[in-house]
């Protein structure tokens, strides 16, 4: 069946290590795999062992680096973990601006127009449009609660949901019995959604 695992990446660093060692020395300072540019044999890494993470896990596996394991240097160079989805990053980084945003939609019960959200500017060119900036914040967790509690109301009553949404939101309670029944637990969801952003 052949030899162990940990046995095949000993012998590709036996049979390379004279590269590896350059190759993964290189990798490890600078904390991920490097470019043509900072590394002049990154081709023959990549020909030789196949890719040049593999090239690093011979490196690390057979014995070039003393007490790393391959599962430290993975986690480092963000091997096997899923790259998060681009709107959590930006809902990350704006964090403050899109919360902001999101008082001022719930007090207005729509979108702001510019000149109703003092930061426009600064969010459009954080996100890229203030509609942009509307769906960063449902993906985020307020387009389904708001979608049910509107849903529980009749069509010219779904209006009548954002300003208590943005009442409780801000902490004041009593508004619930101002709304039609069935409302009630939607906006609740919808208030909780928005309060755990930094959760």
């Amino acid at each position: 069946m052949g030899a162990p695992l940990a046995d095949r990446w000993e012998a590709l660093y036996s049979e390379h290590k004279e590269l590896l060692d350059a190759f993964g020395s290189v990798a490890l300072s600078l904390g991920r795999l490097p470019g043509d540019g900072e590394f002049a044999r990154v081709s023959e890494v990549a020909k030789k062992l196949g890719s040049l993470k593999r090239g690093l896990r011979a490196f690390v596996q057979g014995g070039g680096v003393g007490d790393l394991t391959w599962g430290q240097v993975a986690e480092r160079f963000g091997f096997g973990v899923p790259e998060r989805p681009q709107w959590q990053v930006l809902c990350e980084q704006h964090k403050d601006l899109l919360e902001s945003f999101w008082k001022c939609a719930l007090e207005l019960g729509r979108m702001p127009a510019p000149e109703e959200f003092v930061r426009h500017s600064e969010l459009v060119e954080a996100v890229g449009s203030a509609k942009r900036g509307m769906t960063l914040l449902e993906r985020k967790g307020g387009a389904d609660a708001i979608r049910r509690a509107a849903e529980a109301c009749e069509p010219a009553e779904e209006s009548a949901i954002w300003a208590p949404i943005a009442t409780v939101a801000d902490g004041r309670q009593g508004v619930f019995r101002q709304l039609p029944a069935g409302a009630t637990a939607g906006i609740g969801i919808a208030v909780r959604g928005m309060r755990s952003w930094g959760d």
